[in-house]
């Protein structure tokens, strides 16, 4: 699915990634935690991150995080829209 990377110092990334729990949890370094960004979006951050003194990322959080869309049960990767979205308001 695609999502959204970012990583602290770093430009945000569109990526390709399996939608199962352990490639999630490789890509944000730790158990994942979620928080709805808006209604359609989600964030996936290391839910532990701040305990384990990761580095100040964007929006108060730490450590990389991905975000990816509501899919209701699971998620889904993003529409052109929500990336365009992303880009333009909230890097």
């Amino acid at each position: 699915m695609r999502a959204m990377k970012y990583e602290p110092g770093k430009p945000a990334e569109l990526i390709d990634i399996e939608n199962e729990l352990k490639p999630l949890q490789d890509a944000v370094g730790g158990y994942i935690e979620t928080v709805h960004l808006t209604s359609e979006l989600i964030i996936i951050a290391d839910e532990e991150g701040l305990l384990k003194g990761k580095t100040p990322n964007r929006w108060g959080l730490v450590g990389t995080f991905l975000v990816v869309g509501d899919g209701g049960e699971e998620f889904r990767g993003l529409t052109d829209t929500e990336v365009d979205f992303l880009k333009r308001r909230v890097l």
